[in-house]
């Protein structure tokens, strides 16, 4: 299996919430291409996720059901409070450094309303985002919010993506 084919692979598994099997094949481009900072970052945060720990290959969304709080997809991107809300502006820089995280830019540079897709996010980068949100806001983000949410780069804003965090 070429690199492409196996990181590909990798975002369906976690998108899956197959850490496990995520985490072997992870394990086994980095037997390949042992410098790979991204297999290496996406195995970090695997990690500290499941706190090390091994799901035998079951889905992760029982890991902390009583955190996890569903929001219906067709109020995923309804508006949050004012900007002038202190917790909406924390919330902003929060996912702002976790999109410069994943991007490798600065946070200053990434502007609230600017699509991610300007940033040249793709799918795989979608996921480990929401693996990084997830570590940030100590939060489960649901399968289907995060798919909402990040599907369309096009639509997925700073501030968008800060909205929906804050209903978590």
């Amino acid at each position: 299996m070429d690199y492409g084919s196996a990181m590909q692979q990798v975002g369906d598994l976690i998108q899956n919430r197959y850490l496990d099997d995520a985490r072997s094949l992870l394990n086994s481009i980095l037997h390949q291409y042992p410098n790979d900072e991204r297999a290496l970052l996406i195995l970090q945060k695997i990690d500290e996720a499941t706190g090390g720990q091994s799901e035998v290959g079951r889905p992760m969304a029982h890991r902390a059901e009583q955190r996890m709080v569903p929001i219906p997809r067709d109020q995923a991107w309804r508006p949050a409070p004012a900007s002038s809300d202190p917790s909406r502006q924390l919330a902003e820089q929060k996912v702002k450094q976790a999109v410069s995280e994943v991007a490798m830019m600065d946070a200053v540079a990434i502007p609230a309303d600017a699509p991610l897709a300007e940033f040249g996010l793709d799918s795989l980068d979608a996921i480990e985002l929401t693996l990084v949100l997830e570590e940030y806001f100590d939060v489960v983000i649901d399968e289907d919010v995060a798919e909402t949410m990040l599907a369309d780069p096009e639509n997925a804003t700073v501030r968008r993506i800060a909205d929906v965090m804050l209903r978590l």
